[in-house]
């Protein structure tokens, strides 16, 4: 009777202990060294929600939605590290709770897997230009995606603020790129020609013969523009 006692009672601490590893596991505080996990993807596919900013006017279940999300995106990695997808999708939901750092880190993983998806390669470009601020690192993304793809608007556009705006010491790369843009993105040459004329009537970078002749080019396609880019700089007249 005794040995059978002893017995239960070994079956129900056992039985508590599944339930809470069950838990844990389940509530995306699993230990990942228990799962085999090496110690570089351990650190890759960490979740620390004290780093996380929320997006502003997010519901408490949006929150969890998107919290669980990334659990589980987590979890289809730990099964297979070698899922390009699953990995973009990591740095999605890391870059959804502004965990810029983290979110970098699973797109460049992503990128080790499938080098060729673009959009992964804008991604990282964004978040290293506009949050952390890692020009060198943001051009290099950039360049990718064209190299890749040469006719990605978004791309030139994010090179374009990074010569403007953010890395003023190559501004002087500013206008060969726009070119570029005008001949490899057709589609959009009138706002690249209108980006010009903007670009070197401002005060700043003010180069009112080349501002004119971007002028002419952006009349001969629209003239309503054209007049419009006058008003807001009355230099140009």
């Amino acid at each position: 009777m005794k040995n059978f006692k002893i017995i239960i009672g070994v079956i129900i601490i056992l039985l508590v202990i599944a339930g809470i590893v069950f838990y844990f596991k389940n509530s995306g505080s699993f230990n990942l060294a228990s799962n085999s996990v090496s110690p570089e993807l351990q650190t890759l596919l960490e979740i620390d929600e004290s780093k996380f900013v929320e997006p502003e006017g997010l519901t408490q279940a949006d929150y969890d939605q998107a919290s669980a999300n990334l659990k589980n995106v987590r979890n289809l990695i730990i099964k297979d590290p070698t899922d390009a997808q699953s990995w973009f999708d990591f740095g999605y939901f890391k870059e959804f709770f502004n965990d810029h750092t983290g979110a970098v880190a699973a797109w460049k993983k992503s990128l080790e897997i499938g080098p060729y998806n673009y959009v992964a390669w804008l991604d990282v470009a964004n978040a290293d230009q506009y949050f952390l601020k890692n020009y060198a690192e943001a051009e290099t993304s950039y360049l990718k995606v064209l190299e890749i793809k040469s006719d990605i608007t978004s791309a030139y556009r994010g090179l374009m603020d990074l010569y403007q705006f953010n890395w003023k010491e190559q501004q002087d790369k500013y206008e060969p790129l726009v070119l570029e843009a005008i001949a490899k993105d057709p589609n959009s040459k009138e706002i690249y020609y209108s980006n010009l004329v903007e670009f070197f009537a401002s005060s700043s970078t003010q180069n009112l013969t080349k501002a004119r002749k971007y002028l002419a080019e952006v009349k001969k396609m629209n003239p309503a523009s054209a007049e419009q880019l006058v008003e807001t700089y009355p230099v140009l007249k």
